[in-house]
């Protein structure tokens, strides 16, 4: 993603992520727009210009990790959060709610990291809601905590990965 000049934020309260088959009104709404490739690379650019990372309905397609451990940004602090719009029956009427969010895993490694890679200071209160975390055979794990505490992970389903759980 060309990242040049300061993103001028529509929202204060949240960095909202659209995925590229999101509706074109979504689109127009967010923040930032993923391509459908390596889509990590914007959701972690989220992280760098704030602490909650809102995604749209729609799949987003990862190479690589989705990093709220302070890599890049702010990702590692307290209260960072990243939230879907729901799952199945489950879908939520708040930002382009009319399909479930999807990240699809394609990589090896951790789909997602929580925590923070320094070690000091230990963040507390980072949040995972709303989605369906997708993996396939090469992808690991789809949760990996480095350190932190006092996590939330709901309404967050798993599924297709190597191993089972989250690692902490």
């Amino acid at each position: 993603i060309a990242y040049d000049a300061p993103v001028q934020l529509k929202f204060t309260n949240a960095i909202q992520v659209a995925a590229s088959d999101a509706p074109a009104a979504v689109k127009a709404a967010a923040d930032l727009v993923c391509t459908g490739d390596d889509d990590q690379i914007t959701i972690n650019l989220g992280f760098t210009l704030g602490l909650k990372v809102e995604l749209s309905s729609g799949n987003f397609y990862n190479a690589g990790s989705i990093n709220m451990t302070g890599v890049g940004g702010p990702g590692g602090k307290d209260g960072a959060a990243l939230i879907g719009q729901g799952m199945g029956a489950d879908i939520l009427p708040l930002w382009g709610g009319s399909a479930p969010t999807i990240i699809h895993h394609n990589a090896a490694g951790s789909a997602i990291r929580l925590g923070n890679t320094s070690g000091s200071p230990r963040p507390v209160g980072q949040r995972l809601e709303h989605f369906l975390l997708q993996g396939n055979p090469a992808a690991t794990l789809a949760v990996e905590i480095i350190d932190g505490s006092q996590w939330t992970i709901d309404d967050v389903f798993i599924a297709g990965f190597t191993k089972s759980g989250s690692y902490a």
